[in-house]
């Protein structure tokens, strides 16, 4: 049986909060019943006005591979539903079709009767009570609405309520944009839960990202002084009209028991407090950015993970231990006296004797805060803070608690997870898993550098290098869109790309500059990187400026084409461990990387001459790389592993350095005893650097080490997330400097994307972007004797499972209707359709 399944408008199911530009429409066919290879014949994509019940665009025949196609009707119109279908005809004459709806909320200033709400706060000037004032307003429903959306946002964080029940699922909404320039509100159906008779809607704001503490030294106010709120909802009746019940004046607010809400000091809740002092609303400006509809999937709670243990390291403080590093916030159950307070302090790791390491938070408080109401069992659970951590230092309970009343809840944007992969090593998996915890933890509304200090940043050069491994493990084409839209708006604020986006204040002393090498590359690498996953050539069209403004300003900075000069706060190889890349050599190769890059964008946006001339710059950046740092027999000016792996993973080497090039990085690599020396930049081309180049069994030996540095010894350490430093804690030193030791930092666990493509055999074909055609390579090693994949793309579930015996190998490859398959064997080459396939024969 086939079927149309997932249809997706700008990646997401449904989505509520369309922009004005042209959706992209996207769709899957699912094959059931081993059904053998199937092939489209032709695709149709039609649009209607849901409201006014007229079609308003045909895509016309599409082609006959097409798995998605930009909306190009007339402009969208605000406040309104659309349906559209999709059509398919098989080649056996099949015809399938399926439909979906996507709307669009206030696309216009006008079109907003919603103003901008808040209360002002007694004792302001005090840091420590800043509490979360909670706004709404009550009416009357004569008769039930056809339709009703409820659309809200905030200068911090909110979290809507309808009749005192919450809405929706999003956790720490609006996120974080930079408010000056962009805010973003989210779309709730309410429908269902209106009828006739009296209603209360409201929301309870708290500081957030606007205003609360953020970014290096935890400094507040960089937004806006305080919370505000903006919600309108919108409800269609029968007759074709609608009214709206929208934030002004009228509505009232009071102050309850959240006594603050801070994201990185903590959340105080005094359950003794209740809502009382109803007073009258007041109009504030709000952030001065341009309202836009939630681009993509907002975060939600994606596990929760009960403590396994507790301990009493010191009288009076239990120390309870979740087995598994993780971002978000705790659920406490407890029955104390009233007026009982209960604090929960948040680390990643043990000191000596059991107590919580806390010194790598810097300036981050990281407590909650609980007081009781007394009278029976409670349940504390913050909705405005979220910390890093594995473990919760529990002090003021009367008496001794059992692990089982603490539970902790993952937050994550990274909500929808697409790729699955194990193999005999079990340190291989847990690796894996280390990987997506990273992921899961940092993925939160921007890539951030880590969860738990006073930082929390959308760093890019970090971002560059992990995006394939973040396509692999999660659907995060939209997640990334909406985080280059914020480089876009640093850009735009800024006149050049910047290192972080958004871009907070700095400490004082720093001086905002130019993005660095590798950093600024981001502008470039992320969404060339979600085009080859996605297959939405959208992204690379909102891209495209500021990539080529990018590659044009290193260019103009460095005539010579060696990138000497305007490098920003020049990073380097990032914590690279006893080796040190020369920078102007890392600029340089990534110089050569983006202005390549620049030129398949340009050459997919059909700009043929910029295509020409920045395939020109790419090669000439390349010839001037092997001028200035490649000597005889292959040799990298520095001979660090970094220098090699980005030469040969670059391809910038000419075809008779490579066997050299690679020989000298092999010859590094055993003399450090078969460890690693690659910092942020390095990690993830070091093992495809040596794979590719006939060295995939010392690859595998990187892999599979348990010795310092490698990823296997943080793993031994107990490490259940990817770890900042190789040596944030070793056996013989302990803690690394506190002050920047993070054990939350997804950035050298990039290796994953390679994990899936060699270990598991998996990747897309880049001539064929959004997994039209898969590469099927495994390529075993390392005593790794079998491994299963599988990746859910925008075209459908792909997965590869193998199993050596000896040198005997079996197969087996499975892949969605309409796509085809590369597949590379010892024993077999050639070229399969859809369906399942199996293959066997010698591997070695």
């Amino acid at each position: 049986m086939i079927e149309l399944v997932n249809l997706r408008c700008n990646h997401q199911r449904s989505p509520l909060t369309v922009g004005p530009q042209g959706p992209w429409l996207s769709w899957e066919l699912s094959a059931t019943d081993g059904e053998a290879d199937v092939q489209t014949h032709s695709s149709r994509v039609r649009v209607a006005d849901a409201d006014a019940g007229t079609e308003i665009w045909d895509s016309g025949p599409l082609d006959a591979i097409a798995s998605g196609v930009a909306y190009q009707g007339e402009p969208l119109g605000g406040l309104r539903a659309y349906d559209w279908s999709v059509e398919l005809t098989l080649d056996g004459g099949t015809e399938l079709r399926a439909q979906a709806r996507f709307e669009t909320g206030p696309l216009e200033p006008e079109e907003w009767s919603a103003r901008w709400i808040s209360l002002p706060r007694p004792f302001y000037q005090n840091d420590d009570h800043r509490p979360v004032p909670t706004l709404r307003r009550s009416f009357t429903l004569s008769r039930t609405p056809v339709r009703a959306r409820l659309y809200a946002s905030a200068g911090g964080i909110y979290r809507a309520h309808l009749d005192g029940t919450r809405v929706g699922r999003s956790e720490l909404v609006p996120g974080w944009t930079d408010f000056r320039r962009r805010v973003h509100y989210q779309a709730y159906d309410v429908t269902d839960s209106l009828s006739p008779g009296d209603h209360v809607v409201g929301a309870e704001i708290a500081d957030g990202w606007y205003s609360g503490a953020i970014g290096p030294l935890a400094q507040r106010n960089q937004f806006g002084n305080e919370p505000c709120l903006l919600v309108e909802l919108v409800m269609w009746w029968a007759d074709g009209s609608r009214t709206s019940i929208a934030t002004d004046d009228s509505w009232e607010g009071a102050f309850g028991p959240i006594q603050s809400g801070d994201l990185l000091e903590g959340e105080v809740h005094d359950a003794r407090r209740t809502l009382a002092g109803w007073s009258a609303a007041t109009l504030v400006d709000g952030p001065p950015g341009q309202l836009a509809g939630q681009p993509c999937q907002p975060p939600e709670v994606v596990a929760e993970v009960p403590a396994v243990a507790v301990t009493e390291p010191l009288a009076g403080s239990y120390v309870f231990d979740l087995g598994q590093n993780l971002v978000g916030h705790t659920r406490l159950r407890l029955d104390c006296p009233a007026g009982t307070i209960v604090r929960l302090r948040h680390a990643e790791m043990l000191d000596t004797g059991g107590t919580l390491y806390l010194d790598n938070l810097r300036h981050a408080r990281a407590v909650d805060t609980y007081v009781a109401a007394g009278g029976g069992p409670e349940v504390f659970e913050p909705a405005f803070t979220f910390h890093g951590f594995r473990y919760v230092e529990v002090t003021g309970l009367p008496t001794p608690p059992h692990s089982s009343d603490l539970t902790g809840v993952a937050v994550s944007s990274a909500v929808e997870q697409t790729g699955d992969f194990e193999c005999s090593a079990a340190l291989v998996n847990q690796l894996q898993q280390n990987i997506r915890w990273g992921q899961l933890g940092n993925f939160l509304h921007v890539p951030t550098d880590c969860p738990q200090r006073d930082e929390r940043m959308g760093w890019m050069g970090d971002a560059q290098v992990f995006a394939p491994t973040a396509c692999f493990n999660a659907h995060v084409a939209g997640f990334f869109d909406k985080w280059l839209a914020d480089v876009r708006d640093s850009f735009g604020a800024h006149g050049f790309v910047t290192d972080v986006a958004p871009v907070p204040k700095l400490p004082d002393g720093f001086e905002l500059k130019s993005a660095s090498a590798g950093w600024g590359d981001a502008a470039v690498i992320v969404p060339w990187t979600a085009y080859q996953w996605y297959g939405d050539p959208s992204i690379v069209e909102r891209a495209y400026p500021v990539a080529a403004a990018w590659v044009d300003h290193v260019h103009k900075a460095n005539p010579d084409l060696v990138w000497r000069n305007q490098r920003g706060y020049d990073f380097g190889d990032w914590l690279s461990i006893e080796a040190q890349t020369s920078k102007e050599l890392l600029g340089t190769a990534y110089f050569a990387r983006s202005s390549g890059l620049v030129a398949a964008m340009a050459d997919r946006l059909g700009r043929a001459e910029e295509a020409r001339t920045y395939a020109e710059l790419s090669d000439a950046v390349a010839s001037a790389f092997r001028c200035e740092y490649v000597g005889t027999g292959g040799r990298i000016e520095g001979g660090t592993q970094t220098a090699y792996a980005l030469a040969l993973d670059f391809g910038l080497l000419e075809d008779d350095q490579v066997a050299e090039a690679a020989a000298h990085l092999a010859t590094d690599v055993r003399a450090r005893g078969t460890t690693l020396s690659t910092g942020f930049l390095g990690v993830a081309h070091l093992l495809p650097a040596l794979a590719d180049n006939g060295h995939l069994d010392l690859a595998y030996e990187l892999l599979l080490s348990e010795r310092f540095p490698s990823w296997g010894y943080s793993i031994r350490q107990g490490a259940t997330t990817i770890w900042e430093r190789w040596d944030g804690w070793t056996e013989h030193a302990g803690f690394q400097d506190p002050a920047m030791n993070s054990f939350n930092h997804y950035c050298f666990g990039s290796v994953g994307a390679w994990m899936y493509a060699t270990v598991g055999g998996i990747r897309p074909d880049p001539a064929v972007p959004g997994w039209g055609r898969v590469v099927v390579e495994p390529r075993p090693g390392g005593g790794i004797d079998w491994a299963r994949c599988r990746y859910d793309s925008v075209r459908g579930p792909v997965s590869c499972s193998w199993r050596a015996t000896g040198d005997e190998m079996e197969l087996d490859v499975e892949l969605p209707p309409g796509v085809s398959a590369d597949v590379r064997l010892p024993f077999h080459t050639g070229e399969v359709g859809s369906g399942r396939h199996s293959f066997a024969g010698s591997w070695r």
